[in-house]
């Protein structure tokens, strides 16, 4: 994983060996600005106001904007910061920075990822949730001390001490689990971990240990009841698993079901012939209902579909899926 601290060193050191005079010369300040804005618009008019801000007046937008730069304590540190809140960008969705080097962020509101629908395709469905988290090895660890060689010796004794009794993931090891999820930084050779790709995993590895926890749940309740009682019990009031329509089929399939009004969970898994789990649909809905199953990343063969109701298999059919 990119430490915090790597981050600090480019961020850091590229400020402090460049800017470090900046707040006791404003015509370097103006210098600067004018170097930032042009990246943005070539038509931008600068103006120092009296109270130290830079304003910016950029195309159509009347007024200008204004910020200005400062030191920050502790780290000794140059900010550029803007008069207000929510005043400003840097880049857009399509005209993006490559790279960013930063410490920490800290945000008013919530992270947003890009995840529309419409800019998506391949969508497949997780699978095998609970046995992907399993192989994973969380770990406690501190940042080895050569690694802050380079951070400016005034502050390299408060970074080290944010780079002890950590937590995370070694990228190598994840790597093994989660190829994509692992990238390397291209000046260092460091490896880090995409962590918000973990969030899917371990949403499809709850909803599979809900299956058996409702299965548990039932066995619970019912404390007199076999399992083979309560199959024929559930079978006895319709649940029930229908072929599916059509078969063979090359694109897409609809499976019929009906689940009885006393059943706790039902879901239909898909298994290839070596009984890997390859899909889950869970949380049927009682009474008659459908689902539809599409091919996506299934390759042509046989598979198996079983319903399963209160965490036991009442029934299960094959399906053929052509070219």
């Amino acid at each position: 994983m990119f430490n915090k601290s790597l981050n600090y060193v480019f961020f850091s050191s590229f400020f402090r060996l460049y800017y470090k005079n900046i707040l006791n010369n404003m015509k370097k300040i103006v210098l600067l600005t004018c170097v930032f804005l042009s990246l943005f618009k070539t038509q931008a008019q600068l103006k120092v106001t009296s109270n130290g801000y830079v304003n910016a007046s950029v195309g159509h937008w009347t007024g200008g904007q204004e910020f200005q730069i400062v030191n920050l304590g502790g780290y000794d540190m140059v900010a550029l910061i803007p008069k207000s809140g929510w005043y400003g960008s840097l880049g857009t969705l399509s005209n993006y920075f490559g790279y960013a080097y930063i410490d920490h962020v800290y945000s008013p509101n919530y992270d947003t990822w890009p995840s529309d629908g419409r800019l998506k395709e391949n969508v497949k469905n997780i699978t095998n949730g609970i046995a992907l988290i399993n192989k994973l090895r969380p770990v406690h660890y501190d940042v080895i001390d050569s690694f802050y060689d380079k951070i400016p010796e005034d502050v390299r004794t408060k970074v080290k001490a944010e780079g002890k009794n950590r937590m995370g993931f070694i990228a190598q090891e994840v790597a093994e689990i989660f190829p994509a999820m692992v990238h390397q930084e291209p000046m260092s050779g460091y490896y880090g971990i995409g962590t918000m790709d973990l969030i899917p995993v371990l949403v499809q590895a709850i909803k599979e240990q809900q299956i058996q926890l409702d299965a548990l749940r039932y066995q619970l309740e019912n404390p007199d009841k076999t399992q083979r009682e309560s199959e024929e019990e559930l079978i006895s009031n319709g649940t029930h698993l229908e072929q599916n329509f059509p078969n063979p089929f090359d694109s897409e399939t609809s499976v019929s079901y009906f689940i009885a009004p006393e059943a706790n969970s039902a879901s239909i898994m898909i298994f290839d012939m070596k009984g890997t789990l390859l899909r889950t649909y869970d949380k049927l809905e009682k009474g008659k209902g459908s689902i539809i199953i599409e091919s996506g990343q299934l390759t042509p063969g046989m598979y198996m579909y079983s319903l399963i109701v209160n965490g036991v298999e009442l029934d299960y059919k094959r399906m053929i899926l052509t070219e």
